[in-house]
């Protein structure tokens, strides 16, 4: 019986703060099947990235996982681990004692700090074995390149909040009270964009976001506006990309006014608007 075999090509990406690389230049070894022999992927700075493959094993039935251990990084800083097109891989992140934090399937980031212990683990997996313990589709063999560097955070995200009609600043702690939301997104369409933080617009109607709702800074990326008034309808801003230590001004955000229905229709007038949710 011949068993169809589907081969993936992976490139991972672990971005952090900074501008070096974290792992050296190396090829992939056996075993790093469990995260308690995960392989030790060495400390910053180095340069380079790791090659491997997620094997065939001699169970038919189960599929392989490959492990890497990072350590001696400095404790706080913020790190993302990107697996742009891995359409066949799930990427993990543990903690040192190889508890799963954090996982994802295909392309998109995972963020976080790293612990005290300046150490963390991270796994590749085939994309349906969702507790990386070799349960994934035997028929998928995903090849990757593993590129361990630091990435920059951008400088500042800015713009004001105004009526469309008369042009006139919205202000966020008096009346229409303004206020704005910020979402990074996954796509240049905005299909796929997640909450990062929302703020009131000042008293003339000015905003400015520099960190996220946790107080970490805004890392490189894609990301759009989303303004809001009492009696007015919400405008939108983006996605567009924000680079390194770029301060990004977005301009004015003209809000439309909420219509007025007629005393007729049985429908009350435009009442205050709400902060759209977390969610596109």
């Amino acid at each position: 019986m011949r068993t169809l075999v589907h081969i993936v090509t992976t490139t991972l990406v672990l971005c952090c703060l900074g501008s070096q690389a974290l792992a050296q230049n190396m090829p992939e070894q056996e075993p790093n099947d469990s995260c308690a022999s995960a392989q030790q992927a060495g400390q910053a700075p180095f340069s380079g990235g790791i090659q491997g493959r997620l094997d065939p094993v001699a169970d038919p039935a189960r599929t392989d996982v490959d492990f890497f251990r990072f350590s001696k990084l400095s404790p706080g800083d913020d790190l993302a681990v990107s697996a742009g097109e891995a359409v066949g891989a799930r990427v993990g992140l543990f903690d040192e004692q190889c508890k799963l934090l954090q996982s994802i399937v295909g392309d998109g980031n995972l963020r976080f700090n790293v612990p005290a212990s300046g150490a963390f683990v991270v796994g590749i997996a085939e994309r349906s074995d969702a507790e990386f313990a070799g349960r994934g589709d035997p028929s998928s063999l995903v090849s990757y390149q593993f590129f361990a560097f630091y990435s920059p955070n951008l400088g500042s995200i800015a713009g004001r909040v105004v009526d469309a009609v008369s042009g006139n600043p919205l202000a966020g702690r008096l009346a229409p009270f303004a206020g704005v939301r910020l979402d990074e997104c996954f796509d240049p369409d905005g299909v796929d964009c997640r909450f990062v933080t929302a703020q009131q617009a000042d008293a003339s109607g000015q905003f400015r976001f520099e960190t996220d709702e946790r107080g970490s800074p805004l890392s490189v990326g894609l990301y759009r506006v989303v303004a809001f008034a009492d009696d007015h309808q919400p405008a939108t801003s983006g996605p567009f990309w924000v680079g390194w230590d770029e301060h990004a001004e977005i301009g004015d955000l003209a809000l439309p006014r909420q219509p007025v229905c007629s005393p007729t229709s049985g429908r009350a007038a435009g009442g205050g608007a709400q902060p759209p949710s977390r969610t596109p």
